[in-house]
């Protein structure tokens, strides 16, 4: 199921879109969003990247590309929401006792089923984070989450279901990798797997668009699929490196960074 979300949302003038669906290495277990995450985090990235080179303010630069009407409100609400002040991303880095502090945003329409699929509800998030390139840890300081579901016909179901997907991809973005030996996992208990703790959980603002008048989208993965990119956007404000490789373990981080001090000036971002 590589080609879910394949397609991405921004109107460029030049696309080309193939899929080569292989079977998996190993036995696979479901898990929120499928491709879709992965598809997501490119197109996020991507666009984020176009945005810096630009010399253009991240938000305004994906609105100014995106097709469908209903991105355009969510992505504005949700930066509305956020009190985002338009700039280039990494034009004005900030350090606070030792900490580096960024944001970033990310916008996606889960789109799944048969090629060229059908879409879920729409979802973006704005993340505000800081990172000690010394320790390689991230704090994410505050989240504030937007979703265009639709008829709501359970709201509180809604906003837990968000609340579920946002809290199981902060843990797969920042912590949760399984590696493997001779095709078997090397994680067999949790101890040897980490997952996010409550107390590492940021204060979560989600924002649910009222929309009566529209046909009810599925959530149950959908928020998901922002989160990643979002994230690692905002890493880029913060220290002017590109993480393209989730999980951002500290360690990932370390090494990132230290490769890029490692570099020429020039060269880096």
């Amino acid at each position: 199921m590589g080609d879910r979300t394949s397609v991405p949302p921004y109107r460029y003038p030049h696309r080309q879109i193939a899929c080569d669906d292989v079977p998996t290495l190993v036995r696979a277990s479901w898990l929120r969003g499928v491709s879709a995450m992965p598809n997501t985090f490119a197109h996020e990235s991507h666009i984020d990247e176009l945005a810096q080179l630009a010399g253009e303010d991240p938000v305004a630069y994906r609105l100014r590309y995106l097709t469908d009407p209903r991105a355009v409100e969510l992505t504005e609400a949700v930066a509305a929401r956020a009190g985002w002040q338009p700039r280039v991303a990494h034009s004005a880095p900030r350090m606070v006792e030792g900490w580096h502090h960024g944001r970033g945003v990310a916008y996606a329409q889960y789109v799944h089923s048969k090629f060229p699929g059908f879409g879920a509800a729409l979802a973006a998030w704005v993340v505000e984070l800081k990172v000690h390139p010394e320790s390689g840890r991230i704090v994410i300081e505050r989240l504030v989450v937007g979703q265009d579901a639709g008829l709501m016909v359970n709201p509180a179901g809604v906003r837990h279901q968000v609340h579920g997907n946002v809290i199981q991809t902060l843990s797969r973005t920042l912590k949760e990798r399984v590696a493997f030996e001779d095709g078997l996992p090397v994680s067999r208990e949790w101890g040897g797997y980490p997952i996010l703790r409550f107390s590492e959980l940021p204060e979560i603002d989600v924002m649910l668009l009222e929309r009566p008048e529209a046909p009810p989208l599925g959530v149950g993965e959908s928020t998901s699929l922002p989160g990643a990119p979002a994230i690692a956007n905002a890493l880029y404000d913060a220290t002017g490196v590109r993480f393209t490789r989730p999980p951002f373990t500290p360690e990932v981080v370390r090494r990132a960074l230290a490769a890029a001090r490692s570099r020429p000036v020039e060269a880096i971002g």
